[in-house]
């Protein structure tokens, strides 16, 4: 809001920077709980469908760096 947003387009929004450093376990612990952790996916999406088929449709962070790595899905 202090550059300009309006508080109304916060609702169910995260903060990046927060999120991220929660995943390497330097969340913020805040009155109302610890932030939680977030995981990025970024622009590159090409690789979905080979991770699906060998992992299914329910793959997790080892999945993906298994197939990444060119590995048998764990």
């Amino acid at each position: 809001m202090r550059k300009g947003g309006a508080g109304e387009d916060t609702a169910g929004r995260r903060c990046l920077c927060n999120g991220l450093t929660a995943t390497i376990v330097l969340a913020q612990r805040r009155a109302d709980g610890t932030e939680p952790a977030l995981l990025t996916l970024g622009q590159d999406v090409g690789f979905l469908p080979g991770l699906v088929a060998t992992a299914g449709p329910d793959f997790g962070a080892a999945d993906v760096v298994a197939h990444l790595l060119g590995h048998t899905p764990v």
